[in-house]
């Protein structure tokens, strides 16, 4: 069976260690330490969930994990499961815009 996982920006940092990226990350106002992904098998959906904290904690980053309490973030198991199959994204505010000028 064929898997894949997803990932965040700040999920991704804190798998390789990343203080640097992480802390770029954590100075953006809209950022969620608390959004769940998933491992998914593509023939029977998700199998896992994690969040930021969960791979911090994967890859003993104590001061990636220590950085994260304090901004709130939890684990996968604390928050609640994201929906399956995943909703029709529909981009963020500026890809919208861009999509309803004219010639797009």
């Amino acid at each position: 069976a064929i898997t894949s996982e997803e990932y965040t920006p700040l999920i991704a940092a804190c798998m390789i260690i990343n203080l640097k990226v992480a802390d770029v990350l954590f100075e953006h106002p809209a950022l969620d330490v608390n959004v769940v992904c998933a491992g998914v098998n593509q023939e029977f959906g998700p199998y896992k969930h994690f969040t930021a904290l969960d791979m911090a904690r994967l890859v003993k980053s104590h001061e990636l994990v220590k950085k994260l309490e304090a901004r709130g973030a939890k684990p996968a198991a604390a928050l609640p499961e994201p929906p399956w199959p995943r909703p029709e994204q529909e981009g963020t505010p500026e890809v919208t815009m861009a999509a309803a000028e004219p010639g797009h």
